[in-house]
């Protein structure tokens, strides 16, 4: 009898220590589960937040896009604009060249001999034997430098017969001086010819 009774106390005690191993176990168990929640929770929390960071991180870039998109454009406009200053400008400096070049030729040319005449010529033929035409007046150097070669080239014709064609050599005229003034030479020559008058002449200066 005591031997029955010692093996239900020990059963008893043995289901008791199972059941509150048991009890240990599933309470470790909940704990462990509720760990995990925990964790998982905090870790979906630390990522939708490193989620909203980098929208967020988008959201500048597209802004910072924007503003990069607006500042190109206004730097285009610039760019075209400075462009078109330069077109201009580079307009204005072959203009300015043009016309330096242009005043330079007119002082090289007021610069180089300039020969200016004041010239007549009559048909003379109060001798009908020997007329001759006349051709008188007076040829100046307005420019600086000395007019080479100067000759006065005298054509005259009898219909369309040529009789005359020659030339009148003045040499050399020296160029313009306030004083002594001798930037000129006169002309006084006869120039004889044949048979009858002269229906057209042509007196013209020739120089180098």
């Amino acid at each position: 009898m005591n031997k029955i009774i010692l093996a239900i106390s020990i059963i008893l005690a043995v289901s008791v220590v199972a059941n509150v191993l048991l009890g240990v176990m599933y309470f470790d168990t909940q704990h462990l589960l509720n760990s995990e929640r925990i964790g998982s929770h905090a870790s979906i929390v630390e990522l939708r937040t490193e989620r909203d960071e980098a929208l967020a991180e988008v959201d500048e870039l597209i802004d910072n896009n924007k503003a990069l998109s607006i500042d190109i454009t206004v730097l285009e406009s610039e760019r075209d604009s400075l462009k078109n200053q330069i077109s201009s400008l580079v307009t204005e400096r072959d203009n300015a060249l043009a016309e330096a070049t242009m005043l330079s030729a007119e002082v090289e040319q007021l610069r180089s001999g300039k020969l200016m005449t004041n010239l007549g010529s009559f048909d003379n033929r109060d001798n009908e034997i020997s007329p001759y035409l006349h051709i008188y007046g007076v040829v100046w150097n307005v420019g600086t430098e000395t007019a080479v070669n100067c000759k006065i080239h005298v054509v005259g014709k009898q219909g369309d017969v040529i009789a005359i064609d020659t030339y009148i050599e003045l040499q050399n005229i020296n160029g313009y001086e306030p004083y002594p003034y001798i930037s000129f030479k006169e002309i006084d020559e006869r120039i004889y010819y044949y048979g009858i008058a002269l229906t057209e002449k042509t007196v013209t200066i020739e120089y180098d």
